[in-house]
């Protein structure tokens, strides 16, 4: 008999938002991908061409090390660049790494732009429910996803078995990175506008 996996919930849509790419900062601050989190702002750096860049961390002590979310804004405050820091250790953790998915395949469903919500599905299902790659029945709050017959590229980088996977679509950009963030071997997850 093959185990049985149980995924957490994950935020409900008190407090839709179309995407937060594109978002002015305080009604981001409010949608539920910041606040099921529970990020607070933690610190603020001029980035370039007269953007800002803010960090945000989660308020949770146990995961305050683990995660980073570097906000960047253009020059109107709205949104303009997301990333994601996780610390490889955090992503890879045999109990704990549920909740470096969670916040992974939630950041992907709340960036991306809901007409390209499509490209980035199978990311975000394979991010969500890894047991499906396993042969394992998983038990959640809403029907199964699809998931691809074999792991996607973008997958094998959040898995840490490729260094980088990037992805155009229309009016954003995804990468996903290894490498070290602040000496710390990390994935890295960037959502950015193009122009």
């Amino acid at each position: 008999m093959l185990p049985v996996l149980i995924m957490l919930l994950s935020f409900s849509s008190h407090y839709p938002i179309e995407s937060l790419l594109g978002s002015p900062l305080e009604e981001a601050k409010r949608s539920d991908f910041f606040t099921f989190f529970h990020l607070k702002e933690t610190g603020a750096a001029v980035a370039l061409e007269k953007t800002l860049a803010l960090t945000f961390k989660p308020e949770a002590g146990e995961f305050r090390e683990l995660v980073s979310v570097y906000v960047t804004l253009d020059t109107n405050n709205r949104i303009v660049g997301l990333d994601l820091s996780l610390a490889r250790s955090f992503v890879d953790h045999k109990t704990n790494g549920v909740f470096a998915r969670d916040i992974a395949k939630s950041l992907l469903r709340s960036a991306i732009p809901k007409e390209n919500q499509q490209a980035i599905a199978d990311l975000a299902n394979e991010i969500e429910f890894p047991a499906a790659h396993e042969g394992q029945t998983i038990i959640t709050g809403r029907p199964p996803s699809k998931i691809p017959p074999a792991p996607t590229a973008g997958y094998l980088t959040y898995l840490g078995k490729r260094s980088v996977f990037e992805q155009s679509v229309n009016t954003y950009k995804l990468r996903l990175e290894n490498r070290k963030v602040n000496d710390v071997d990390s994935l890295l997850i960037s959502v950015q506008m193009v122009k």
